[in-house]
């Protein structure tokens, strides 16, 4: 994740991706761990700078939606 957090600072938005989703990968290898609230932010983020935004969207809804992570839940 810190490698994805490098390259994304220094503008290398695909390397930054590719680094994001080897760490994704990692976790489901270990039952998810974390809960992805950590890396679908900072994947939607290196989406959003390739101008992939539905699938950036994506990314942020899956955040907003996890179950404990009270994103903007308790705010009416």
């Amino acid at each position: 994740m810190a490698a994805g957090d490098v390259a994304l600072k220094g503008r290398q938005y695909e390397q930054a991706l590719v680094y994001f989703e080897k760490c994704f990968s990692s976790a489901a290898e270990y039952d998810g761990e974390g809960g992805g609230y950590q890396i679908y932010p900072r994947i939607g983020m290196a989406l959003m700078n390739l101008g992939r935004v539905a699938e950036a969207g994506e990314k942020f809804q899956t955040v907003h939606d996890l179950k404990g992570i009270p994103i903007r839940k308790s705010i009416r």
